[in-house]
């Protein structure tokens, strides 16, 4: 469950922008039962996946993936976290991308 500190960083952060990375996050580690360090390590791996992807001119394509996962990953069981496979083809593509 979230717990305090992990709800106002969500209001923060969407106060700022990028609500995507936030919502994802929380609800994955509310799936998986996550900790607030587990739900910061969560939104600085996008983060650092999307300054990434904007290094290698892939930004779209990172994008396409994370809108594809918003839409689409929910919690599967009690702590499995999918989308699926059907965000696969924005995955791929972002991956050749970044190869």
């Amino acid at each position: 469950p979230r717990t305090l500190g992990m709800v106002i960083n969500l209001l923060v952060a969407c106060t700022l922008g990028g609500c995507t990375y936030n919502n994802l996050c929380a609800d994955e580690m509310d799936c998986r039962d996550g900790n607030d360090a587990d739900y910061d390590a969560c939104i600085i791996g996008y983060e650092a996946s999307d300054d990434k992807a904007s290094l290698y001119g892939c930004s779209d394509l990172w994008n396409e993936w994370v809108d594809c996962s918003a839409e689409f990953a929910h919690c599967e069981s009690s702590d499995v976290w999918t989308d699926e496979g059907k965000c696969g083809d924005e995955w791929d593509d972002y991956r050749d991308c970044m190869n």
